[in-house]
């Protein structure tokens, strides 16, 4: 339903596409003729995992960014976004209330390794506020 919806408002824009795809198989995301008809994976382009990475495990959220990195052109870029509470507490009531998905607090570590292999860019791993 929401490829449908997002299909038909797109409908009318020049080099935009939704595509049926799942997030944690880069290769197929990536590799889609809807997304290569309006981006050049061979050129380097920006990748953009907002918001989702808290609701996989650390190792497959790892794989997943790997799995990006591996295939985008030199001179491209990763950019995340991961929810993350310093406040264990409120973070386990969070995952216990959150019902829709599992949601996971990755650790500070947990995120910083989701870069492994990869060359940081301003302040580097920080919260998304403090960026400039």
């Amino acid at each position: 339903m929401v490829l449908s919806h997002a299909v038909a408002l797109l409908a009318t824009g020049d080099g935009v596409a939704a595509v049926d795809a799942d997030l944690r198989h880069p290769a197929a995301v990536l590799g889609h003729q809807d997304l290569r008809a309006v981006i050049d994976p061979g050129r380097p382009v920006c990748v953009i995992l907002g918001a989702v990475l808290h609701f996989l495990d650390p190792g497959a959220a790892c794989a997943v960014t790997a799995g990006y990195a591996s295939l985008m052109a030199p001179g491209s870029c990763l950019v995340i976004s991961c929810a993350r509470f310093e406040d264990e507490e409120l973070a386990k009531q969070l995952a216990e209330e959150y019902t829709a998905a599992t949601w996971y607090n990755h650790s500070p570590a947990d995120i910083a390794g989701f870069f492994d292999g990869l060359e940081l860019a301003g302040p580097g791993v920080t919260e998304a506020r403090t960026w400039p």
